[in-house]
C-alpha cells in the first residue's frame, strides 16, 4: 500500500501514535485487501511477510522517531508490532525509517497498519514517494 499524496501531521503530540492513511494498493489475488487505511487478511492466509518505510519531510524535531507495522486482531487490540527507531540529531534534514521484513502468523479478519510516533510535538509531512507498507502472503 502507498500514499496517494503526502500526508500532513500538524502538531502531533509527543509520543502519540498516528496511523498512516494509505489510499492506494497494488493487489494481486483476493487474499489481502486495503480497507480503512489497513491491509485486511482474507480467508486461508496463515502467514504474511510485512515491511514498511516512512519518509519524514521537513522540520521533524531533534529526537526519537519511531515507525512500526502493527498486526491488529479482530477485537481491535495490537497482536504484535515490528518496529524501527532512530535518533535524529538535526531537525532540518529529511529522514527515512525502514521497518525490516518479518514473517508473522495471522488470522482471517486481522488488519495490518503502519503507525508512527515522534519524541517531541511536531508538524511534518510523510512523503508519498517514500512511504509504503508491504504485505505479502507466504502461506
Amino acid at each position: 500500500a502507498y500514499l496517494q499524496n503526502d500526508q500532513a501531521f500538524n502538531n502531533l503530540p509527543a509520543w502519540n501514535s498516528a496511523e498512516v492513511e494509505f489510499s492506494v494498493a497494488d493487489v494481486v489475488g483476493n487474499k489481502l485487501t486495503l480497507q480503512s487505511n489497513r491491509v485486511k487478511v482474507g480467508a486461508g492466509v496463515k502467514y504474511v511477510t510485512v515491511s514498511a518505510s516512512a519518509y519524514f519531510l521537513g522540520n521533524t524535531p531533534e529526537g526519537q522517531l519511531r515507525a512500526w507495522v502493527q498486526v491488529i486482531n479482530t477485537s481491535g487490540a495490537e497482536k504484535l508490532g515490528v518496529e524501527s527507531y532512530m535518533y535524529k540529531a538535526n531537525q532540518n534534514i529529511n529522514t527515512m525509517l525502514i521497518v525490516p521484513t518479518r514473517t508473522v502468523a495471522v488470522e482471517e479478519g486481522e488488519t495490518i497498519r503502519l503507525a508512527i510516533q515522534i519524541g517531541n510535538t511536531a508538524t511534518f509531512n510523510l512523503v508519498q514517494r517514500g512511504t509504503t507498507l508491504h504485505v505479502e502472503v507466504v502461506e
